[in-house]
């Protein structure tokens, strides 16, 4: 028979039942009156549930005496249940319309609360259950149905019902095989609610009334479990290690671990090893073995033999789950502990690649993030950051994340990102407060280290206010002070260096803070505090720690040069002669040695000093200046020649120099001086010829004309101006030299031509200082002409176009004397 599927054979027998033709020449046979049903019944037992359907409607429609009516309704509903599930509470209430009651009834009440158990609608798999309890007639079932109930409650988080629900059933049906496992629940109840001498009750409970119970042997493991959770852990594993010998298959695995747990927390790491490397050998696969790989982890890594802690963690990170992650993330840590950078970063990246949202994925990317960042990897530290955040989780701590985001975009020197990220850090509601003052505090920097120095004041100034006292107030002081500092405003710095001092004396910044608030005043002019602060500053402290430049050097020359500005030119020698050997600032320092002898009338010393520091300091800026100063200090005693020599000495040596014109232009002054006018005249031209681009072209010029009055000579200033514009007319002074020919041509008398010469000054000029000047001459001179109406023009014009010109007031007399002499008093007094 076993050549013909079972389907077959059930048509055969259906064929014999109904009719069918057969060969023999047998007669036919009517068929049994139920013989609808038993075909269903057989039907619906292989699982062929619509032929079973089938049969069972048709024997419902045909039965006359409905013998077997409830049976086969039950059936139906049953093959149904089978074939449309969704429509489950139809059919079984198409059921119990018929047959409220019984043992078909309870069955199917108890098979629908099952069906809603699984799919995790517990109120509606307690409802049916009820409904089954209050008709079910044998304890037995009433029993199991109080089971089902109050693991219903249990799944609703509802304790209290579900302890209420096994202490009936234990009570109400102790004769029941469901009594014991209502009492041990309760007892496990009771265990994960802590309570641990209810549990304790339970146990010993259950041990009384069924002593011989199956279920009673698992007490040890509770009590060791319950001991374990009340971190008695000696206790734990002396009620585990009891109850080995009398336990199997899972509960035993459960009870190894919980000792080898108890070892580890014990610090009894030889045992804990060994504890959990049975529970590894018990294991039926790797899937199962993973805890115990997960707790060795642990052993190895408080031993910090952190290699082996690596590979045990990886042992347990196989699957989806929790431990899965925990066990990943700790690998990765472990390898980073035992110096293996590049294989934490890789297990890192692997748990990014497995686990991109979901449990721990912040702690893991963040550490992740850190790692990199420490390894100076600031663009991987940044993209983990930013996949994290884009991740659409929810963070816990997302104050820490935006900070570290900030710090890895500044060490990346992308500061404007930077800023935005301490921003976003700072203004984070569940932020840790001294992670925002931290947040500020780096946004402060950002922007102090790209110069914004006034939002960096506020900040800082916003992180000293917020806590006075706290870890960031010495420095936020000192670096808001620092930023007025920087912006110029002496006045601000000073005041919050000065309450830095006043608060924070011994900062390892006070001696940054002394010789800054000696700046403050030296720009202050207020010379007399620049110099104690200067001085306390080189008594008492130590160049800051942030020093890029010899501070104790500078600091001296500005307290020598703030006594020098007091005047006490002795003082202040005796500070320059102090840092006359310091490089750099030795050669400022000779130099103002030689102006303070100077300010001394102490010529030879003064001259001494100048001369010295081009010897000593050949590269110094100073070096033509103080060649300068010599023949300066000749010319101011009247020693004209010596004056002369030491200015072409200094027009040989430095001829690209700034102070090469000004040098020659000086020697025309000492010629004039000496009264050697030709010589004089002859100095001033060469001004006009070598630099033509200097500033002291005008004063050349003004100069030939002097020396020219004074020598009784021909003034052809004005002509040699003349000539000058047309060979350089893109000079950089030639505004200054056209105005000046206008004025000669107006001192002369000469108003046309003066006219001319403003009109053109007016419309090539780029420079508006002298328009007024420019205006009020052309009308001076065009009133002088005679040409009344066009001076008035040019008096409106200046008033209109210049009215903050102190050439208003002069030109509206001149219209009001014009208006007057013309006959128009009201105008005039207008």
């Amino acid at each position: 028979m076993s050549v013909f599927p079972r389907f077959f054979l059930i048509i055969l027998v259906i064929a014999g039942f109904t009719g069918l033709p057969a060969r023999s020449s047998a007669q036919f046979v009517p068929p049994a009156p139920h013989h609808d049903f038993d075909i269903g019944v057989l039907f619906y037992e292989e699982g062929y549930y619509r032929h079973a359907s089938k049969m069972f409607r048709h024997y419902l429609e045909t039965d006359p005496g409905r013998v077997y009516h409830e049976k086969a309704l039950f059936y139906l509903t049953l093959a149904e249940l089978k074939i449309d599930p969704d429509r489950k509470e139809y059919h079984v209430s198409r059921f119990l319309n018929e047959y409220p009651s019984g043992d078909h009834a309870v069955i199917l009440l108890r098979e629908m609360g099952g069906r809603y158990f699984r799919d995790g609608q517990y109120d509606r798999a307690l409802s049916f259950f009820g409904r089954a309890y209050e008709v079910a007639g044998e304890e037995e079932q009433r029993a199991r149905l109080l089971f089902h109930m109050a693991e219903s409650t249990l799944r609703q988080e509802d304790r209290d019902s579900t302890a209420v629900l096994y202490r009936y059933l234990a009570d109400q049906y102790g004769e029941s095989e469901w009594a014991p496992k209502a009492l041990y629940a309760e007892g496990q109840l009771y265990l994960e609610m802590e309570d641990f001498d209810r549990s304790a009750t339970v146990f010993e409970e259950l041990r009384e009334r069924y002593p011989t119970d199956p279920v009673t042997r698992q007490i040890g493991t509770a009590l060791g479990e319950m001991y374990y959770r009340q971190e008695q852990y000696r206790e734990a594993i002396d009620a585990l290690r009891g109850e080995f010998a009398w336990l199997e298959e899972e509960a035993l695995l459960k009870a190894v671990l919980l000792v080898a747990e108890s070892y580890n927390y014990l610090g009894q790491f030889d045992q804990a090893a060994a504890h959990y490397r049975r529970y590894i050998n018990l294991s039926a696969d790797d899937h199962q073995a993973r805890p115990a790989h997960y707790g060795l982890g642990w052993v190895y890594h408080k031993q910090r033999v952190y290699h082996w802690a690596a590979e045990s963690f990886g042992n347990a990170s196989g699957g989806e789950d929790e431990l899965a992650r925990k066990a990943l993330y700790y690998k990765a840590v472990n390898h980073k502990l035992s110096g293996r950078y590049d294989l934490a970063l890789a297990v890192f990246e692997e748990f990014g690649d497995r686990f991109p949202t979901g449990f721990w994925v912040e702690t893991a990317y963040y550490e992740w993030a850190l790692t990199a960042f420490e390894l100076g990897r600031y663009d991987l530290s940044i993209d983990v950051l930013q996949r994290l955040l884009r991740g659409g989780s929810a963070l816990e701590e997302p104050g820490r994340v935006y900070l570290l985001l900030g710090e890895a975009y500044f060490a990346n020197r992308e500061y404007t990102r930077a800023m935005g990220a301490f921003e976003l850090a700072s203004q984070t509601v569940d932020v840790d407060p001294e992670l925002q003052r931290q947040a500020r505090f780096q946004r402060a920097w950002v922007l102090y280290e790209n110069h914004a120095y006034r939002e960096a004041a506020r900040d800082f100034e916003a992180v000293y206010r917020e806590q006075p006292s706290g870890e960031l107030a010495a420095e936020a002081l000192f670096w808001s002070a620092d930023s007025y500092y920087n912006q110029g405003q002496w006045q601000n710095a000073a005041r919050f260096f000065e309450r830095f001092l006043g608060g924070y004396r011994d900062h390892r910044y006070a001696g940054a803070a002394y010789y800054s608030l000696g700046w403050c005043y030296f720009n202050l002019e207020n010379f007399e505090l620049a110099a104690r602060h200067f001085e306390t500053f080189l008594n008492d402290h130590e160049p800051p720690p942030m020093a890029l430049f010899p501070y104790e050097t500078d600091a001296r020359l500005r307290l020598a040069d703030a006594h020098y500005a007091l005047g006490n030119y002795e003082t202040a020698i005796g500070h320059y002669q102090i840092a006359a050997g310091s490089d750099p600032g030795g050669d400022y320092a000779i130099f103002q040695m030689a102006n303070s002898h100077f300010r001394l009338n102490q010529s030879f010393e003064a001259v001494r000093n100048f001369r010295r520091l081009p010897r000593i300091f050949p590269d110094s800026r100073l070096r033509e200046q103080a060649q300068y100063n010599v023949g300066y200090i000749y010319f101011q005693i009247g020693n004209y020649d010596q004056a002369i020599e030491e200015f072409h000495t200094l027009i040989n040596r430095y001829p690209a120099s700034q102070w090469a014109v000004r040098a020659q232009y000086q020697i025309g002054d000492a010629f004039y001086n000496a009264g050697d006018y030709e010589q004089a005249i002859e100095a001033y031209r060469i001004v006009l010829d070598e630099y033509p681009r200097s500033t002291f072209v005008v004063d050349a010029v003004n100069g030939i004309q002097f020396a020219q009055l004074a020598a009784g000579m021909e003034d052809t200033s004005l002509e040699i101006l003349e000539a000058f514009l047309n060979q350089h007319p893109q000079t950089g002074t030639a505004d200054q030299l056209r105005y000046r020919q206008a004025e000669n041509l107006m001192q002369a008398g000469d108003y046309r031509e003066a006219i001319r010469a403003f009109r053109h000054y007016l419309r090539v000029t780029t420079s508006e200082r002298m328009l007024p000047e420019a205006w009020y001459n052309i009308a001076e001179s065009l009133e002088q002409l005679g040409e009344v109406q066009e001076a008035v023009f040019a008096y409106e014009t200046l008033i209109e176009q210049f009215p903050g010109s102190n050439r208003v007031d002069a030109s509206m007399l001149h219209l009001g004397r014009i208006a007057f002499n013309s006959g128009d008093p009201k105008e005039a007094v207008r």
